[in-house]
């Protein structure tokens, strides 16, 4: 067996990108979003705010609105 190597991918990057800011934005103000009751959408939309600024980086927490998103999408209609 060869040893595991760690890898990091540019995804602080990649949901700065035009493609990745538009949907992100359209799954923190979507309905369904706000639906769920987990997420506080205003505090969403300022962090996501500042992570596009390069204030902060917030990747581990866009990564989990987005699963939320699609996960209760695919799972609960």
């Amino acid at each position: 067996r060869v040893d595991k190597k760690p890898f990091s991918t540019p995804s602080d990057e990649w949901f700065r990108d035009d493609k990745f800011k538009d949907y992100t934005f359209d799954v923190i103000n979507s309905q369904r979003f706000k639906d769920l009751g987990v997420f506080d959408i205003d505090e969403c939309n300022k962090k996501y705010t500042s992570h596009l600024a390069k204030e902060i980086n917030i990747t581990r927490d866009i990564w989990k609105w987005i699963n939320m998103y699609v996960w209760q999408e695919k799972f609960l209609g």
